[in-house]
C-alpha cells in the first residue's frame, strides 16, 4: 500500500514538474522571439544618425551597398568594401540584443576613396557598443529596419538596395535640412537646366521637378516619414543622386 501512495506520488510530482516546465519555455520563447522579418531580409544601409547629424552611406563602384544579414542563431554579417565584419548577438528580448563579439576585416577600401574609409570607420564605431533595440516598420512591400544604440545614435535600414546612379563629372548638389519636416532647399551648382525627380526606398517616382536656378525650394510636406531619393539629370541624360530624411 505504501508503495503505491509512493508511486502516485512521485508521479504527481513528475506531472508537475513537466507542466511548469512547458509553461517556462512557452514564456521563454515568447519573451525571446523575434520579428521574422529580421532574418528573412538582406538589410541595406540607407542613413546613420550620429550626435543627431544625418550620415548617408556613399554609392559608388566600391561601395554599391552597405548590407547587414541577421540570423536566429545570432550572427551578424555587416560591412562595407572588404571590411565585412562577422559578430555574435544575444537576442535578450523581443526588440533587443546584446553585441557580444563583432570583427572588421581592416584594409578593405581603397586609398584613393578617403570617403569610403571614413564612412567605413565610423560605420564600425556605431557597433562597438553593446546593447542595442531594433524596430521594423512595414509599408506594403517595403520594410523599414532601426537599430538604435544605448547612446541614441540609431542606423536606418530597409529591405531595397539604394539606386546605383552614376554622377555627374564636375557637378555639385546641396539638399538641407537633411533630416528635412516640410521642404528642402537645393543648391544647384552645376550650372546646368536639371530635371530633379524624388523616388522612394522602392524606387516609386513621387515628385519631378525642374530646377534652372541656383537654389530652389520643395515642398515635402505630403511625403511620409523614411527615406528617399533625389535624382537629378542634365539635358544630356547624366544623372546624380542624393538622398534625404523625412521627419
Amino acid at each position: 500500500m505504501k508503495t503505491t501512495i509512493n508511486l502516485k506520488l512521485l508521479l504527481g510530482f513528475v506531472f508537475i514538474f513537466n507542466l511548469q516546465a512547458t509553461i517556462t519555455n512557452e514564456q521563454s520563447y515568447t519573451l525571446y522571439a523575434q520579428n521574422p522579418d529580421l532574418f528573412e531580409n538582406t538589410w541595406y544601409l540607407h542613413n546613420l544618425v550620429i550626435d543627431g547629424d544625418s550620415n548617408i552611406p556613399p554609392i559608388n563602384d566600391e561601395i554599391p551597398f552597405v548590407p547587414a544579414d541577421f540570423y536566429e542563431n545570432g550572427v551578424i554579417n555587416t560591412g562595407m568594401c572588404e571590411e565585412t565584419g562577422t559578430g555574435e548577438l544575444e537576442y535578450i528580448g523581443t526588440t533587443e540584443f546584446d553585441v557580444l563579439t563583432i570583427n572588421f576585416l581592416t584594409g578593405g577600401c581603397e586609398e584613393n576613396q578617403p570617403h569610403n574609409q571614413q564612412y567605413s570607420s565610423l560605420y564600425q564605431s556605431f557597433w562597438s557598443n553593446l546593447l542595442y533595440s531594433y524596430e521594423i516598420t512595414k509599408d506594403g512591400q517595403n520594410r523599414t529596419l532601426i537599430i538604435t544604440s544605448p547612446n541614441g545614435d540609431y542606423a536606418i535600414f530597409g529591405n531595397e538596395a539604394p539606386l546605383s546612379i552614376d554622377d555627374f563629372t564636375d557637378s555639385k548638389f546641396l539638399i538641407y535640412p537633411n533630416p528635412v519636416k516640410e521642404t528642402v532647399n537645393i543648391n544647384n551648382s552645376s550650372n546646368q537646366t536639371v530635371t530633379v525627380t524624388i523616388y522612394d526606398v522602392s524606387g516609386k517616382k513621387l515628385q519631378s521637378h525642374v530646377l534652372e536656378s541656383s537654389k530652389e525650394t520643395i515642398n515635402v510636406k505630403p511625403l511620409k516619414a523614411g527615406l528617399y531619393f533625389v535624382v537629378f539629370e542634365n539635358e544630356a541624360g547624366e544623372r546624380s543622386s542624393e538622398r534625404f530624411v523625412k521627419q
